[in-house]
C-alpha cells in the first residue's frame, strides 16, 4: 500500500491521531466526564452494570426493570434476589 494512495493517507492520518483517539480507553474516568458530577457518574455506572448483567444472563432489560422496580417498595427478601442472575433463576423456576 502506497502512502500516497487515499487509503494510505487515511491510515497515516489515523496512526498519528491514535494516541488522542484512544485516550478514553486508557483512562476510564474520562468516560463519565460529562455526567454532571461524581454522584451522577456513579449512578450511571451502576445502571450500566445492571444492564450488562441482564444481557450476560439472557434477561430482557425492560422486563427485569419493570418487575424489580415494581417490587422494591414492598420487597422484604434479600436484595441480592433482585439482581439479574438471581431474578432470572427465580422467574424461570416459577414459570
Amino acid at each position: 500500500m502506497s502512502s500516497k494512495s487515499l487509503i494510505g493517507q487515511a491510515v497515516s492520518y489515523a496512526y498519528v491521531l491514535l494516541p488522542r483517539l484512544s485516550r478514553y480507553v486508557l483512562d476510564g474516568r474520562k468516560n463519565y466526564l460529562f455526567a454532571g458530577n461524581h454522584a451522577a457518574a456513579v449512578r450511571a455506572a451502576i445502571a450500566y452494570s445492571f444492564i450488562a448483567s441482564c444481557k450476560a444472563v439472557g434477561v430482557d432489560v425492560r422486563t427485569w426493570l419493570v418487575d424489580v422496580l415494581g417490587q422494591i417498595p414492598s420487597y422484604k427478601g434479600p436484595w441480592r434476589n433482585l439482581l439479574p442472575a438471581h431474578w432470572h433463576k427465580a422467574t424461570t423456576v416459577n414459570h
